[in-house]
């Protein structure tokens, strides 16, 4: 089983969203929720894809986050294979709740910035 996924990230309210004020690394945004609450969530297995090529996929500029196979286990999530045109290591991971969502937007790690934009570690609050 590989050690971890990849999902990519754009300027998008639904991906990222502004620190408050009082953050320490503000100015700046985290990794929102809503980047992580949809029916399939789409990732890269970072066995079979790079950074690089996982943002590449993006239609614009894209950051990418990585997401440990030790929190999927913790939140009883798995990530399913589903190879498309172009992507051989595309997976998806199902029956993600509003609390999951939360969980993996904390427990990600941004691995390749966005260009121009500072995303810290940390998710939703």
């Amino acid at each position: 089983m590989p050690g971890k996924f990849y999902r990519r990230f754009t300027r998008s309210p639904n991906d990222i969203v502004k620190l408050g004020d009082d953050h320490p690394q503000a100015p700046g945004f985290r990794l929102a929720s809503a980047l992580f609450k949809t029916a399939e969530l789409s990732v890269d297995n970072a066995e079979a894809s790079t950074p690089e090529e996982t943002a590449a996929r993006a239609e614009g500029p894209a950051g990418v986050a990585s997401i440990d196979v030790a929190l999927l286990d913790a939140l009883e999530l798995t990530a399913e294979p589903d190879p498309v045109a172009g992507n051989a290591a595309h997976c998806l991971i199902k029956d993600i709740n509003k609390s999951k969502a939360r969980r993996l937007a904390r427990g990600a790690k941004v691995v390749l910035p966005l260009p121009g934009v500072n995303v810290v570690d940390g998710g939703d609050e």
